[in-house]
């Protein structure tokens, strides 16, 4: 009996698991030392740092990004300078995103991500956004983000594409890869 449920078992794993690792998806570390993260991309990312506005302060932004079957796969990360609150530019990356795909915002909520520095153990804030809208194209769009904040330094981590093209597996890769120095 528990053959048979261990082979019953198997099978999905491997679909899972095939499906993730398709020659589609060529899944390779990506590492920043700038801004201290490590993250999975399903092929060679290109990286280009410009000038943004964040509610009227100028903070140099560096993006990370990969395409691969329509889907963009992105990290954005820069540096809030004091007096800037970090949370505050995460909301306006937030809103600029959303904006990006004329989107409306379907579910947001908050969760906490274990975090390790310095060999303390802490728990950082999470804030998820999905969204839906049009790209410049005029084609269906569907985001899926994070934002995060550590110390004076935010990241905002970003799928977008299709939305069938956006796989429960594919999205749990991409996003649970994420770790922070």
């Amino acid at each position: 009996m528990i053959a048979f449920i261990l082979r019953k078992l198997t099978l999905p794993f491997w679909l899972v698991l095939l499906t993730a690792c398709s020659p589609t998806f060529d899944w390779r570390e990506v590492r920043n030392e700038e801004f201290g993260y490590l993250i999975m991309m399903p092929a060679r990312p290109t990286t280009v740092t410009r000038d943004i506005n964040l509610d009227g302060a100028i903070i140099r932004m560096s993006m990370t990004a990969t395409e691969v079957d329509k889907l963009t796969f992105a990290v954005g990360s820069a540096t809030i300078p004091a007096p800037n609150n970090p949370q505050t530019a995460l909301e306006s990356m937030k809103t600029a995103l959303v904006r990006n795909i004329r989107g409306t915002i379907i579910e947001e909520s908050t969760f906490t991500m274990p975090h390790t520095i310095n060999g303390q153990k802490r728990l950082l804030a999470v804030l998820y956004v999905h969204a839906k809208g049009t790209a410049i194209d005029n084609q269906p769009r569907t985001l899926q983000a994070r934002f995060v904040a550590q110390g004076n330094r935010v990241y905002q981590i970003v799928m977008t594409g299709p939305e069938e093209k956006m796989t429960r597996d594919v999205s749990d890769i991409y996003f649970s890869s994420l770790q922070l120095n």
